[in-house]
């Protein structure tokens, strides 16, 4: 066995020898491995397909197979030219490992590598629309005959091409689609509330807005004025309807005015109390212009006068004069046929007569004297004397009627502030004094009112303030005067005087309670209230219960 294998070692090495020594004998040729050359393509897309050419080379120049080792589920290559294709689905999304391998029937090359898939991006969200949206405001009057615009404004935030309409509407209103301006001219017919809603649309959205437009018939003005002394309504700037009539009424301020002139449109109409414009088709004026007929006027007889004497001179029994708010320099004297006069002036705050002085100059005086004279009042006035004269005097005398010389006198809201004497009674039968007010008169000795044969007397929301005497009552004549009796003082203010009331006349007890006597001690008599700290009060006064306050 062991000789057998020594000659086959020998028998090889002789033919190793033989073969290399011979150089006629080719050598024989080793097989080399194909070689991947080409660099793989590491990203696809999902959905989109994905291809790498495999390139080798083999220097033996032997043809080459191509094959997939690893791969992703879908992947393909072509065998011979070595081009892979494939196209991801989205399960496949992220990492896919693969190695190809090329051979060439004896020897081969791999390469192996990660193909990373991205997910396909998104799809696009498509755009959301928005809405437009109405910005603008209406007016919402119009004016018959006028044109009324309204331009409808609206924004939209995607900046799309806008449309306007109007889906309700008057007749005869319009709106441009392309810039949203309303156009209407209402007529009479439409004269009222009008609905209306604009609609501005993108072509997908759309706003509305919805309004009502009141359409007014057309206006005019007619301008009224009128001078001092009256006055007329309505007055100003008075707008008025077309195709309407307005009246105006003309009026004195008082009986002592009249209408002097009513001027249209700059045209006389005359002394008309009232002028009435019709069917109204423009602008108008109207003045109305008054006269001052007289500053006294006799209500009763409808006449005026410019002096209180002379319209008392010339009044019958029963009438009312009427005296304008002023000054009026006169003395003035009720005649005793004048029974049942009313003198009656605007008011003690504005009206006064002041006696231009003089023996016999009071600023009224009733003439009594020379016969009984009845039911006379007088009314309104502030009462200014000069001299040592009585500002208000009920004249007393002989009288073949005998007393009373007057009777049933009324003063009501008279004022009489200072000067020497105020008021004078004699002989009057019924008089009552209502707001009379008397105050300052000096010492000449007589009360601020000075009463001799007085009876039913009533004194009452007045005042008698700041006098030497206040209330004064004397003993009366034996002949021609009659007797006093029955006198109250009541409601009133005594206060300021050195004697508030003086009674000389035993027989009568004057009435003054409820009064306020200036401290709410009441007023001071000797003997039944020495402790009053108010104005004193003589004998024959009963006080009795008094006022603590003004």
């Amino acid at each position: 066995m062991l000789s057998k294998r020594i000659f086959m070692l020998m028998f090889l090495l002789v033919f190793l020898f033989l073969v290399g020594c011979n150089p006629s004998t080719p050598p024989i040729e080793e097989n080399q491995s194909p070689i991947i050359i080409s660099t793989p393509v590491s990203t696809a897309k999902v959905g989109t397909e994905y291809i790498y050419n495999v390139g080798a080379t083999d220097p033996d120049e032997d043809s080459l197979t191509y094959s997939l080792i690893v791969k992703p589920s879908g992947m393909t290559i072509n065998s011979t030219t070595g081009i892979i294709s494939w196209k991801p689905i989205c399960g496949q999304a992220g990492d896919n490992p693969v190695i190809v391998e090329v051979s060439d029937g004896a020897l081969s090359d791999t390469q192996s590598f990660t193909i990373k898939v991205s997910s396909p991006p998104a799809p696009p969200v498509p755009p959301v629309n928005h809405a437009p949206i109405i910005t603008s405001i209406p007016g919402d009057t119009a004016i018959v005959g006028i044109e009324y615009t309204y331009d409808v404004e609206a924004t939209d935030p995607d900046g799309d091409i806008l449309t306007y309409s109007l889906t309700v509407k008057p007749d005869d209103m319009s709106i441009d689609s392309g810039t949203g301006l309303i156009s209407w001219i209402p007529t009479s017919l439409q004269i009222g509330t009008n609905d209306i809603t604009a609609k501005v649309s993108d072509g997908e959205k759309s706003d509305t807005q919805s309004f009502t437009i009141t359409a007014n018939p057309k206006t005019y003005t007619i301008t009224a004025t009128a001078k001092s002394g009256g006055s007329i309504s309505p007055s100003g700037d008075i707008t008025v309807n077309e195709g309407t009539d307005k009246t105006f009424t003309i009026t004195p301020d008082s009986v002592f005015y009249l209408i002097d002139d009513v001027l249209v449109d700059e045209n006389s109409e005359g002394k008309v109390s009232s002028y009435t414009f019709n069917n109204v088709t423009g602008d108008h004026t109207i003045h109305a212009s008054f006269i001052l007929m007289g500053p006294v006027y006799n209500q009763t007889q409808n006449l005026h006068y410019n002096i209180i004497q002379v319209a008392i001179n010339a009044a019958n029994a029963g009438d009312t004069i009427l005296v304008m708010a002023g000054i009026y320099p006169e003395d003035v004297v009720i005649p005793h046929d004048k029974d049942g006069l009313q003198l009656i002036g605007a008011g003690s705050g504005v009206t006064s007569i002041i006696a231009p002085g003089g023996r016999d100059s009071r600023a009224i005086a009733l003439g009594g004297n020379l016969g009984l004279i009845d039911g006379i009042k007088v009314q309104g006035f502030t009462l200014v004397t000069a001299d040592t004269n009585y500002a208000f005097i009920a004249l007393s005398g002989t009288t073949a009627d005998g007393p009373p010389y007057t009777a049933n006198l009324e003063l009501e809201d008279i004022v009489v502030d200072g000067g020497q004497r105020g008021i004078c009674l004699n002989a009057v039968q019924g008089v009552t004094l209502v707001d009379v007010h008397v105050s300052t008169i000096g010492t000449f000795g007589d009360g601020a009112i000075e009463m001799t044969g007085v009876s039913d007397f009533t004194f009452t929301q007045g005042s008698i303030v700041g006098n030497y005497i206040g209330i004064r009552l004397q003993i009366p004549p034996a002949l021609y005067y009659g007797s006093n009796g029955n006198l109250h003082i009541h409601d009133s203010s005594l206060s300021d005087n050195a004697t508030a009331v003086e009674n000389q006349d035993a027989s009568t007890i004057i009435d003054a309670t409820n009064n306020w006597w200036g401290d709410a001690t009441g007023p001071y008599h000797a003997t039944t209230n020495p402790d009053g700290l108010g104005n004193a009060v003589s004998n024959y006064v009963n006080f009795g219960s008094w006022n603590t306050s003004p």
